[in-house]
């Protein structure tokens, strides 16, 4: 109790240099713990699904010029539909697999109002394939052209929590296309590759060819213990020789294969993606480094004056782990009351971090990334209050009795030189970024855009859009 008595004196004493410290802590943890939390949810995506290291999307592979020395292969995440809802059937060790397809965003009406939604086409098999948690109804409704899910959200939208079971929406404003909704789901998390609140049923869009029509996105469930790498390279291919008339597709020069991409990596597996996060980790390093070590500056710099303070409470019985625990306390304190401003400071400008991270503050700062963010504190207490209180805890009782004096002046210049260097590339680094932001601002893109207008006509006949 007593080091807790001594600690507060001291900093309502020195309230003025303790609030610079607030000040740059508040700052550098506001900033940081932005950053940080960002990295964290872009490591977390498609993570939130049950068993979601075991499933895996189905990638294909064009190769074209066969055969000839101008061959060249492009992969992407398209394939043809029945190739995913084909492996449980022929190859040992998958679960389920789905074809979906994307319709993006578009225009449904629930009597004379207007929903814009973001949907999917899927079959009866998607939710045992992609476990989004069904909170309503039954899966197999999906197999009738026609039926929708809805997700929790739009649901609530629509019919202001009433049972949607059973309700017809309209596809057109005229509605002569009804859609009728047999059950919801939970929303999907912002950490996923999948963006959409409505899924159709597939029944009067699927394609099932195996040599045209690669629109749709398959997925496939593994179990536990399956052999991805025999599967790669023996079962599927294998299976697609079954299907494919794979000898006149080389005789025309052209070649369709695949292989399973785990789903926890097609987020991060980007190489924008990659340099993103690395640039992010070096700069939020940087930036909480930097106030860590400004931190400890300035509790040495106070070094000289405290030296006889800290030697006349060993004199009256303090161990230098009181010394340390007191000096450490400081530190908690101060960053306790810096927390409480980071978090005032973000939900003030909640609005401008969304809209430059792309992420809402609830999804930001939920899950995992809150650990991380509490992580990143106690880093922080240890960093800028271990330092100082071993220091101040070594201090000999002798120095009660004369003057302290604390030079070690290669170590201070050390620890400031780190700093200015740390702040220097930040400065430098933002200010590139600032000058290819405004370069891609002003670049002069050839044509003149006044009054030009875009819109989407998915949900328009294609008559009517030719008029």
């Amino acid at each position: 109790m007593k080091q807790l008595f001594y600690t507060i004196s001291y900093l309502k004493n020195a309230w003025g240099n303790n609030l610079i410290k607030v000040f740059t802590l508040t700052l550098g943890l506001a900033i940081g713990l932005i950053l940080f939390v960002r990295i964290s949810f872009d490591l977390s995506y498609d993570k939130f699904l049950p068993d979601a290291e075991n499933i895996y999307q189905v990638q294909m592979i064009y190769t074209t010029g066969v055969g000839t020395e101008t061959s060249h292969s492009t992969e992407q995440c398209y394939s043809f539909q029945p190739i995913a809802p084909t492996m449980p059937l022929e190859i040992p060790g998958v679960v389920a697999g789905t074809s979906t397809t994307g319709n993006g965003e578009r225009v449904i009406f629930e009597g004379e109002n207007r929903y814009t939604v973001k949907a999917i086409l899927a079959d009866t098999m998607f939710f045992k394939t992609l476990p989004f948690k069904i909170l309503s109804g039954d899966d197999m409704g999906l197999k009738t052209g026609g039926n929708v899910f809805l997700s929790e959200s739009l649901s609530r939208r629509i019919f202001k929590g009433e049972d949607p079971i059973g309700k017809v929406l309209f596809n057109d404003k005229k509605q002569k296309s009804a859609l009728t909704v047999v059950g919801t789901f939970e929303d999907v998390p912002e950490n996923s590759h999948l963006d959409f609140d409505i899924i159709y049923s597939i029944a009067n869009n699927s394609r099932n060819s195996w040599n045209g029509g690669d629109g749709y996105v398959g997925y496939v469930r593994l179990q536990a213990n399956a052999d991805l790498k025999e599967i790669n390279e023996k079962a599927l291919p294998a299976m697609l020789e079954r299907h494919m008339d794979r000898e006149s597709m080389k005789k025309d020069g052209y070649m369709f294969d695949c292989y399973l991409k785990p789903v926890t990596t097609l987020h991060t597996d980007n190489k924008e993606t990659k340099l993103t996060l690395l640039v992010l980790s070096i700069l939020a390093t940087l930036i909480l480094v930097s106030v860590s070590l400004n931190y400890v500056m300035m509790s040495i710099s106070s070094l000289a004056t405290r030296a006889r303070t800290m030697a006349i409470y060993k004199s009256n019985g303090a161990s230098s782990g009181n010394i340390f625990m007191m000096n450490l306390s400081e530190t908690v304190i101060l960053i306790l009351i810096s927390l409480v401003c980071t978090v005032l400071l973000i939900l003030a400008g909640e609005d401008w971090i969304t809209e430059l991270t792309g992420v809402t503050l609830g999804s930001l700062f939920a899950g995992r990334q809150l650990f991380v963010s509490l992580g990143l504190v106690l880093l922080v207490v240890l960093l800028s209050g271990g330092v100082p209180a071993r220091i101040f805890s070594a201090i000999p009782v002798t120095q009660a009795f004369r003057f302290y004096n604390y030079s070690k002046r290669g170590w201070k210049q050390g620890l400031l030189g780190v700093q200015i260097a740390c702040a220097a590339f930040m400065l430098m680094f933002l200010g590139v970024i600032l000058m290819q932001y405004n370069r891609i601002l002003d670049k002069d893109m050839g044509y003149q855009p006044d009054n030009l207008a875009f819109c989407q006509l998915d949900s328009i006949p294609n008559a009517r859009q030719e008029m």
